[in-house]
């Protein structure tokens, strides 16, 4: 993995930073350094990555829900339309072929 600069990202360096503290499980923290030594980075750098990753995911998460709902929505309004219309398409598919052969 590679350490996006703030630029690569869109951020600013000037943007402001606010510190924190945060209390982690020791299991957690050791995983978290194993990581941080193999990337050769600093808490700080993963923690944000971490972050910025998980609130990533949680947006394409919640716009996937909203796209499967609209498209259960949209099914069952599909289906109506083509109920709706399958009772006129024996007379729609008379009158169009009686044209097309009028055309000719």
């Amino acid at each position: 993995m590679h350490w996006h600069s703030p630029q690569e990202r869109g951020y600013s360096r000037v943007s402001s930073t606010k510190r924190i503290m945060i209390c982690l499980p020791s299991n957690l923290l050791e995983q978290v350094d194993e990581a941080v030594r193999e990337l050769q980075g600093s808490r700080s750098q993963f923690v944000r990555e971490a972050m910025r990753f998980y609130l990533m995911e949680r947006r394409r998460l919640r716009l996937r829900e909203e796209l499967i709902e609209g498209y259960r929505e949209m099914a069952k309004l599909n289906l109506q339309l083509a109920e709706e219309c399958d009772i006129n398409y024996d007379m729609d598919l008379e009158y169009y072929e009686q044209r097309l052969a009028g055309a000719k």
